[in-house]
């Protein structure tokens, strides 16, 4: 691969890096909301978080396109706080990048919900990891910030069971602007934040 000039890492850290996270919170959080009763928009939403889990991965790591080392210092360690286990990137490649014969219908053994946890949990440590060691040059341009999980929840009369739920303003309006997306003026939906870290 040929070196990325200086404009090429500029844009991956203002326009690529950025989406590609904003699309795993995005898939994250909609998948958590429990909803969807479509099995076609599912798999959809859990191969889209997959297919971003698997660049940023791979982007952490050196492995393919342009590397996390091109804007970090030379302290800089991938996934310090714990590599992504072997089997889970396995599942990555061979359950949804890949037609394999590793593919199964065992939904036991497919990637579920407490793999998405793993790899975002995992994915958001690296991205710390990352911001912490942007060489000085790259430090002024980088502007993400993880905006909170935030759910929706369709409006509901106050009751004990669904009383601690709140109304915020940020979390979800915020990444949902920075994916060039708009909430529609009186949108019937209240946000929770979670804190997953």
């Amino acid at each position: 691969m040929a070196k990325p000039t200086a404009t090429q890492l500029h844009e991956i850290l203002r326009e690529h890096l950025p989406y590609e996270l904003d699309m795993l919170q995005f898939t994250f959080e909609r998948l958590l909301w429990n909803d969807i009763v479509q099995d076609d928009l599912r798999n959809a939403l859990i191969e889209s978080f997959c297919i971003h889990a698997r660049s940023l991965i791979d982007f952490f790591n050196n492995k393919q396109g342009v590397w996390a080392s091109e804007f970090v210092d030379s302290t800089y360690v991938s996934f310090r706080g714990g590599k992504v286990k072997r089997t889970l990137i396995a599942k990555l490649n061979t359950q949804i990048a890949h037609v394999t014969l590793e593919r199964t219908a065992d939904p036991h053994k497919k990637i579920g919900a407490v793999e998405r946890q793993e790899l975002f949990d995992k994915i958001r440590l690296a991205l710390a990891e990352f911001e912490q060691h942007l060489k000085p040059e790259f430090k002024g341009m980088w502007k993400y910030q993880f905006p909170p999980v935030v759910l929706l929840v369709p409006p509901q009369p106050p009751m004990p069971t669904n009383a601690i739920w709140s109304t915020t303003s940020g979390g979800l309006c915020t990444a949902i602007n920075r994916r060039r997306r708009r909430v529609l003026p009186g949108s019937a939906f209240r946000t929770r934040s979670l804190s997953i870290l």
